[in-house]
């Protein structure tokens, strides 16, 4: 299963990269200072190495800092602003929704001109049950959709069907080992679901106008 990185998990990769390679820089200049010592000849040769090697360090580093900038912190911003760019800024607002018999709305939908947000949507994780109440936590789940845009490019995502295809199967899963009729009826409406779905793609493509931001 591929591994996925959060934005900051990647920048603290960057910055950790390029804090071993100033590393390695800095450790290459103690060793051409100590023989600067040891070799009074090649001291002007070995003073011209380190200024270079100082140079390169600079230029890895990308800023110079002051004594009271944060070293690792440094490292993570310039990381950030060189490979990543500045954070987006994302309009989200907050679903009036909430999982009984919990009371905290835990949906985020990110915003869009043309439908006020229906295609991404951020959902915090769950902990279960406990002590009388749900668990929420703090790390959220990301659930796009597809989304054909005005301009007619798309934006690579779920289908709905999907989506309800793997409730089906899980709740048909879970059916079976703790069978209950709020289950069965789970399953039926879900199926409900896919039924009006496959009758509406049947009705758009018999009018030609699948795929096709038309009515």
């Amino acid at each position: 299963m591929v591994k996925m990185y959060t934005r900051e998990e990647v920048i603290r990769l960057l910055a950790g990269e390029r804090g071993r390679s100033l590393a390695l820089i800095n450790e290459k200049i103690d060793e051409l200072e100590k023989q600067g010592r040891r070799q009074p000849a090649l001291k002007t040769s070995i003073i011209r190495a380190v200024e270079r090697l100082g140079e390169v360090m600079r230029d890895v580093m990308g800023v110079k800092l002051s004594k009271n900038d944060d070293y690792h912190q440094s490292l993570m911003s310039i990381c950030e602003k060189q490979w990543l760019g500045p954070t987006p800024v994302v309009d989200m607002k907050t679903l009036d929704a909430v999982v009984f018999p919990s009371d905290e709305k835990t949906i985020l939908v990110v915003n869009d001109e043309e439908y006020g947000g229906a295609h991404c949507y951020l959902l915090r994780e769950c902990l279960g049950f406990h002590d009388g109440g749900t668990v929420y936590t703090d790390t959220e789940q990301v659930i796009q959709f597809i989304q054909k845009q005005d301009d007619g490019s798309v934006i690579p995502g779920l289908q709905s069907e999907q989506l309800v295809l793997a409730l089906i199967d899980r709740h048909k899963k879970l059916n079976a080992r703790f069978p209950s009729a709020q289950n069965e009826k789970m399953i039926q409406g879900l199926e409900m679901f896919l039924e009006a779905s496959r009758e509406r793609v049947e009705e758009r493509m018999s009018r030609g106008v699948m795929g096709e931001l038309k009515k």
